[in-house]
């Protein structure tokens, strides 16, 4: 369905003739056109392949992939929608949605984009982890792009309202109530909100440290995909802000 048929490139290797004499020519290059009924001139007809012959096809230039985007959670009309062009951005997504519902919480809002991981990438990840053991990665072809959903709402079309990509999702979730604790606390858990906890209380509520923590590498991941890590020293610390729907590892 995309390919131009005005566009088909033949290219040969050199002859030993032609190799043989000191040119910056690499190969020989033809070049026919192929309507979508097969019918070509005669010329076109008349050429002969030999080995070696790499035949190209291209891609008509205006020619682009449809894809859908999916918007789930506290919207009026969730779903799969197709993409509309591929400048569409997050606001007009929400929009084309019916827009937010009363329970939604923008703070937890975050946006799964699709990725393609390479045999590289992946072994980056796992020595990453055996590095260290805090990180919480894995193979899987999915990232999370943290997006701040109220700004985005405020000044459509702004540089945080970002453009979509095929087979993105975005998530907006009810209202978040509970706190996960995770990694070394001696009771690994999720425990209810509260208003002015710090990350500390949070802690000793999941029982404390285990002996093997690392007390200066404690980082908050924030429901839309942000994460925030404790600064300072061994004699003070200030840890990351607590928010309905963290995570404290």
């Amino acid at each position: 369905e995309a390919a131009s048929g005005s566009s088909i490139e033949v290219m040969r290797k050199l002859g030993y003739e032609d190799a043989d004499k000191a040119t910056n020519r690499t190969s020989e290059l033809f070049n026919f056109a192929v309507s979508r009924q097969l019918e070509i001139s005669d010329a076109g007809a008349n050429f002969v392949l030999s080995p070696f012959d790499q035949v190209s096809v291209r891609k008509m230039p205006g020619y682009r992939e449809s894809g859908q985007v999916t918007i789930n959670g506290q919207v009026f009309y969730a779903g799969n929608y197709g993409l509309s062009s591929y400048t569409e951005r997050v606001s007009q997504l929400v929009k084309r949605a019916g827009g937010l519902t009363p329970n939604a919480y923008l703070p937890g809002a975050r946006l799964v984009r699709k990725l393609k991981l390479t045999d590289e990438m992946i072994e980056a990840r796992k020595e990453m982890a055996r590095k260290d053991s805090t990180l919480h990665l894995s193979n899987t072809d999915f990232e999370v792009i943290s997006i701040n959903l109220a700004t985005i709402l405020n000044k459509p079309g702004g540089k945080d309202d970002i453009f979509l990509e095929a087979n993105d999702l975005l998530e907006i979730p009810g209202y978040l109530s509970t706190v996960k604790m995770s990694g070394q606390v001696l009771s690994p858990s999720s425990t209810v909100y509260v208003e002015g906890n710090s990350a500390k209380d949070y802690i000793y509520m999941s029982g404390g440290f285990a002996n093997d923590a690392r007390k200066g590498r404690i980082y908050v991941i924030y429901p839309n995909g942000a994460s925030a890590s404790t600064k300072g020293g061994l004699f003070f610390r200030r840890y990351p802000k607590v928010m309905p729907g963290s995570e404290i590892v």
